[in-house]
């Protein structure tokens, strides 16, 4: 207030332009004369606020705000602002201001202010330009049914568009291990097709451990061969700041989510998977999606044979060679080939066993499917006993020369004469 008294009386006193004025005040032009006009007409005075001590002239209801307030405590303890103000909207038909309904729940010790810590600086990355030239994947451990049904931490997987940061799958699943991310990705092309990359993290589901790595340069998982199969290209991140959208909309539906589906009642993973599919998904895209610098969807469509052999692809396949007499030794069990007419099969050559999502498990030589049955015991050789006959001891003759040296007690001056 001092300094802005000393400048307006300078200005008064010409000893400054306007325009130095603006600069020193950091205020416009029209501001400044305002200001120039009150000090003159009203003294030091006329600088303060008008509304200085008195009550807003848009003060709202105090009695829908206490209510509200009161409906908060009982029903939407541990919402925050904005989230309450909807729910007072569309279940209770009150409409109140999130900022002002921020500081009655403050004042109420409702809620807290979040203040955020200093963070290391990091380039914000430009998103992609279309829908679908990238997806950005992960997993969350969250106990999101709370206490009620499947309790305990369930494993959430969600994969985000990059370009318009739309929720694109979610699947609840008891882990983040390869089948359950096949299964995942499986649903996620039959729906929206073929994304051109997957910005991931290192988990071992995704990327073969160093050591692996060390040894054979092109080592891959399971889930790095099915997605290589398929043509897209797995991009990993370095660190969860890396891959910030799905990071952060993780942050938004561990907090929306959980409550979302604690207002449905929902008490196990298909109920809740069902309703994120039908419900959540569509309305949380049009309530927090964004548009994408072009309308153009570049998802690839699957093609037939990828299709038809969808299943094969998202399978966990195991090279074995096949023994001597045409069995195949997988999880501890013995597959006996039969004769096929279209495949012909040889000893110590390499087969490929498929275990697929659905329990069920082939076996193929290249791209051909061959039978086979299960063997619950493997035949063991019939070996025939052998008759020990007695040995026969060897005597040496008489004239032997070997009786004609004398060990040790010979004359070792005379030459040995046999």
């Amino acid at each position: 207030m001092n300094n802005r008294i000393s400048v307006l009386n300078k200005l008064i006193a010409r000893k400054l332009t306007i325009r130095q004025a603006v600069i020193l005040l950091n205020l416009s032009e029209r501001q400044v004369s305002r200001l120039k006009t009150k000090l003159l007409k009203f003294g030091v005075s006329g600088l303060i606020h008008g509304l200085t001590g008195k009550q807003s002239n848009n003060p709202g209801d105090k009695d829908l705000y206490k209510f509200a307030v009161d409906i908060v405590r009982e029903q939407y303890k541990d919402f925050g602002p904005t989230l309450a103000c909807e729910h007072l909207l569309t279940d209770h038909k009150i409409k109140v201001n999130r900022e002002v309904l921020r500081k009655k729940l403050i004042t109420a010790k409702i809620w807290k202010d979040k203040k955020r810590k200093n963070q290391i600086y990091r380039h914000r990355r430009i998103p992609k330009t279309s829908y679908g030239e990238m997806a950005q994947y992960d997993g969350s451990y969250e106990h999101w049914l709370e206490d009620r049904g499947d309790t305990g931490e369930i494993c959430l997987l969600m994969a985000v568009d990059d370009a318009t940061s739309n929720l694109q799958n979610l699947l609840f699943t008891s882990d983040e291990g390869t089948k359950c991310t096949m299964e995942f990705w499986k649903q996620y092309l039959l729906i929206h097709g073929k994304p051109l990359s997957v910005y991931l993290d290192n988990f071992s589901t995704y990327k073969s451990p160093k050591i692996q790595r060390d040894l054979d340069p092109y080592a891959t998982t399971q889930f790095g061969r099915a997605m290589a199969e398929l043509g897209i290209t797995l991009i990993f991140a370095n660190s969860p700041q890396a891959k910030g959208r799905v990071e952060r909309r993780f942050g938004n539906l561990q907090d929306r989510l959980i409550k979302e589906m604690r207002l449905s009642e929902i008490s196990s993973i298909f109920e809740a998977n069902d309703y994120t599919q039908k419900i959540f998904i569509p309305w949380f895209n049009n309530r927090y999606g964004q548009v994408a610098k072009t309308t153009q969807d570049i998802h690839q469509l699957l093609t037939n044979y990828e299709r038809e052999n969808l299943d094969a692809i998202f399978s966990i396949q195991t090279i074995h060679r096949v023994n001597n007499d045409f069995t195949v030794k997988h999880g501890g069990l013995f597959y006996q080939l039969l004769k096929s007419k279209n495949v012909g099969i040889f000893r110590k050559d390499k087969v490929i066993v498929e275990d697929r999502l659905d329990g069920s498990r082939k076996i193929r030589k290249g791209d051909k499917y061959l039978d086979f049955q299960k063997l619950t015991e493997r035949l063991k050789k019939i070996t025939k006993p052998q008759t020990m006959l007695p040995r026969k001891r060897y005597r040496v003759s008489e004239n032997h020369p070997y009786r004609k040296f004398l060990f040790g007690r010979h004359d070792r001056t005379q030459s040995r004469t046999f």
